[in-house]
């Protein structure tokens, strides 16, 4: 429902007991807070301008463009420690979202067959591609990352010459980005450059054989 903030130091703690606490459906691991942010006309226009030279398939969310931004909390946490460094005061605005259990995982981008799959604690990240039908051909897997169900976000690391996937808890989506496509010569382009490599080679030879020894 709707609460009026009762203090300047509320917490978001403090916020879930005058509501009376969490139900036993409650996912706390899946909250996520939702803060309006103040208009900033420069801040918008360097993000659409980021989004329209990205190169990657998928690109970032419309949420980032806007005055909303979705902030990861860790409410299991916040409720084990109130009035902790994670448990934020609130402000006018915020939406506070706590989801019910989540028991899926959803798998978009250069998959080959993009779907929502039933959440497994045993799978990996290679487990929730491979009930995709795997990496489609140009997958960008070093760049793949996961989008958790509060919010926060997780990327591939590279360690020597292996990809680090990140883990999976229920409700996320796992990113797969498209390799950016190369674009190969024309015909015209290649004979440019095969007559151009003619010519300084007719150069080389002349200048050679203008040399006296």
């Amino acid at each position: 429902g709707n609460y009026s903030i009762a203090t300047k130091t509320e917490h978001i703690s403090d916020l879930i007991k005058r509501a009376g606490g969490l139900t036993p459906e409650a996912y706390p691991k899946g909250a996520s807070l939702v803060r309006q942010l103040p208009v900033d006309e420069k801040r918008t226009a360097a993000l659409k301008a980021i989004i329209a030279s990205s190169k990657d398939s998928v690109k970032i969310k419309d949420i980032y463009t806007s005055n909303e931004t979705a902030i990861g909390i860790e409410l299991d946490k916040i409720l084990a420690n109130p009035h902790s460094n994670l448990d934020i005061i609130m402000q006018e605005g915020d939406v506070l979202k706590v989801p019910k259990q989540l028991q899926t995982v959803r798998l978009s981008g250069a998959v080959i067959y993009p779907v929502t799959v039933r959440y497994d604690k045993s799978y990996r990240f290679r487990s929730y591609i491979s009930r995709s039908g795997g990496f489609a051909q140009e997958a960008k897997k070093s760049k793949s990352y996961v989008i958790y169900a509060n919010g926060s976000i997780d990327q591939t690391r590279k360690i020597f010459f292996f990809n680090k996937y990140p883990r999976i808890g229920p409700g996320a989506e796992i990113i797969v980005p498209k390799k950016t496509e190369r674009k190969g010569m024309s015909t015209g382009e290649v004979v440019g450059i095969s007559s151009a490599m003619a010519s300084m080679s007719l150069i080389i030879i002349t200048i050679v054989n203008t040399i006296k020894w």
